[in-house]
């Protein structure tokens, strides 16, 4: 269903991919989530294993201005989205073509005015600080990093999640 906001309805739907471009910093468990769906799907983790790092390696800004999608989308979908990371659950916009409007022009500016709903914004970011504090308690990485190269490690590695559990830092590549 859709939510409401002042009368407004959400706009996003299937299809719908303009925050697909976004630079997006996960947590490992939601790198690890998304990288078990991918790994079911033998083309995408190949793409995902040569895209992720070119993705992850792109500047954030410059991402966004050259509209570089995340590795995990195909054909306007994203392709893990039942295990799709809380940044990607709480995107809630209420302007589809604002952000159409925004991924054509390359225009930060314009993606930062996009309206959303913001408590899922608020919502997930009390759930990522939690875990963030829970992996550290626990003695674990605690990256916050690019979603599309976390998963292309995790595709590459098969002993990312072991080493990850017993404290190795996994995922030293640039951070988003």
């Amino acid at each position: 269903s859709k939510h409401r906001r002042d009368g407004a309805r959400l706009a996003c739907g299937a299809g719908c991919d303009a925050c697909c471009h976004i630079p997006l910093a996960v947590t490992a468990l939601e790198a690890f989530a998304a990288a078990e769906v991918v790994r079911a799907d033998q083309a995408l983790a190949a793409h995902v294993r040569i895209a992720g790092p070119v993705v992850q390696a792109a500047a954030p800004a410059e991402r966004w201005k050259q509209r570089v999608p995340c590795a995990l989308l195909r054909d306007g979908r994203g392709q893990a989205y039942d295990a799709r990371p809380l940044p990607c659950r709480a995107y809630s916009s209420f302007d589809a073509d604002r952000c159409n409007h925004a991924l054509r022009t390359g225009d930060r500016d314009a993606q930062l005015g996009i309206p959303l709903w913001e408590l899922p914004h608020t919502f997930a970011a009390a759930v990522r600080k939690a875990v963030r504090a829970a992996c550290v308690a626990e003695g674990v990485e605690d990256a916050h990093i690019e979603l599309s190269g976390a998963v292309a490690v995790i595709l590459t590695d098969s002993s990312s999640a072991n080493r990850w559990l017993a404290g190795e830092t996994v995922f030293a590549a640039p951070r988003a």
